[in-house]
């Protein structure tokens, strides 16, 4: 929102550079990240701080991480660490924090004071989308990806509904209350 944005790089001396620059494209913060892969990088819609994931693997064991940061300081304010498999993204629409999503798992942490809601699903995380009013996860058995889950969350990352989709979905969006869902030759509308 703010018109920042980032771009993550590799040097000859770190594994990743992330790079932040202003609307009119002036580096405003870099931060370097000597051992661990960065694979997601978000803004804060204010413009002011950013959430990394970063990943290593070792002994064949992912480990990863996420990192809010400061322009100010190299130092994360925050940091939460997963095990067993990387982030697959970060996203920071909503004003009041961003959702981190995991292979089974979406979990909400706000930008100010990093409180977390955190969701669960026995299925794989498929796809994920956000708007103003909130975000919409699918999650399908590896082996079946016609037997979905989905969860509807609202702004602040709480849980308002879920329910089953029995058929492929090709893509999904949420706006004004509704859920669209595309599905091979169909397209569904249900309410949130």
């Amino acid at each position: 929102d703010s018109g920042a944005y980032a771009l993550v790089t590799r040097s000859d001396s770190y594994a990743s550079v992330v790079s932040v620059y202003n609307k009119n494209d002036k580096l405003v913060y870099e931060w370097y990240s000597s051992e661990d892969t960065v694979n997601n990088v978000a803004i804060s819609p204010n413009g002011k701080k950013i959430a990394v994931s970063a990943f290593n693997a070792t002994s064949g064991d992912y480990s990863s991480k996420v990192c809010v940061l400061s322009f100010d300081s190299a130092t994360p304010e925050y940091t939460e660490s997963y095990s067993g498999s990387p982030v697959y993204g970060i996203d920071s629409r909503s004003s009041a924090g961003f959702s981190v999503i995991t292979e089974n798992g979406v979990q909400f942490i706000g930008w100010s004071k990093y409180k977390k809601t955190d969701y669960k699903n026995d299925y794989t995380a498929a796809m994920f989308r956000s708007a103003s009013g909130g975000s919409v996860a699918v999650f399908n058995r590896s082996s079946d990806k016609t037997d979905n889950r989905v969860a509807v969350f609202n702004s602040k990352g709480k849980l308002k509904s879920e329910f089953e989709f029995k058929g492929i979905i090709g893509d999904i969006e949420i706006h004004g209350g509704h859920i669209y869902c595309i599905s091979d030759t169909f397209v569904y509308l249900l309410s949130e």
